[in-house]
């Protein structure tokens, strides 16, 4: 297994106030801007699927990234074009990587760094029984990829969230709301080094409650976003052990 790797929701350069973004189409209900912001279901939603739905990002400057993800979007396996452009200018012809269907949220590690100030989101999946193309949220940053890693056996499961009713008579009716995967991870030993790393990555996102997006193998094809839901403990020893457990945000009633 490789390292972990995360790039959190303060860290995302989509988010500045800086970056525009743009869309082939949009309704005027759910504009491009909205991909910049959250919850996940505030989405970008097109008015068209017969064309290439392009998403346009201008950093303004230069910016560095390795990670490009949509989260809570609709694009469906049968999508003929779904890559990742950038360049130095808004033509964007400097770089090109093609990115693999994911359900719910889709991402491609790049294959090595890049630093361009116009990137673009290229989409075109005209089977779409939805007739439109919508996305929640996108990042386009650099990963957190440390050199230490979790412990051998990890954990992972689905946590659903019901809704349940009773009769009078007691009996019940469970109507399954949504559904979301649960990782905990268990740390050390690591160095205060490590241990630094791990409680900046908490602070970061637990005070205000902040999502990330999370590659626990960044060599795989796993991703979640979602939220770090434990308590921050340190074990002190002659080295230090911690764990974190982490909450995807809910990809609804999928199965």
């Amino acid at each position: 297994m490789a390292y972990i790797s995360w790039l959190t929701h303060p860290d995302n350069p989509v988010t500045l106030a800086g970056t525009t973004i743009t869309a082939t189409t949009e309704n005027a209900s759910f504009p491009a801007s909205n991909l910049k912001i959250l919850p996940t279901t505030t989405v970008w939603r097109s008015t068209a699927i017969a064309s290439q739905q392009n998403i346009d990002i201008d950093f303004g400057s230069a910016k560095s990234a390795d990670l490009i993800a949509a989260v809570n979007h609709n694009v469906t396996s049968v999508a003929s074009v779904l890559q990742v452009r950038a360049g130095t200018t808004a033509s964007v012809a400097d770089f090109a990587e093609s990115i693999t269907w994911r359900e719910f949220l889709f991402f491609k590690r790049l294959s090595s760094q890049q630093s361009y100030r116009y990137w673009r989101l290229e989409i075109l999946n005209t089977l779409n029984p939805d007739s439109y193309i919508e996305i929640g949220y996108l990042l386009l940053g650099s990963l957190t990829s440390p050199t230490f890693n979790f412990q051998y056996g990890w954990t992972s499961g689905i946590d659903f969230v019901n809704l349940e009713v009773a009769s009078p008579y007691g009996v019940p009716n469970v109507d399954e709301k949504h559904r979301r995967q649960q990782v905990h991870m268990e740390f050390g030993p690591l160095t205060d080094t490590e241990m630094t790393a791990l409680r900046t990555l908490y602070t970061t996102v637990k005070g205000a409650r902040n999502p990330l997006i999370i590659l626990p193998d960044r060599e795989g094809s796993d991703a979640y976003f979602g939220r770090i839901i434990s308590q921050f403990n340190e074990r002190i020893e002659s080295q230090r052990y911690t764990s974190l457990t982490f909450e995807e945000d809910s990809y609804g009633n999928r199965r």
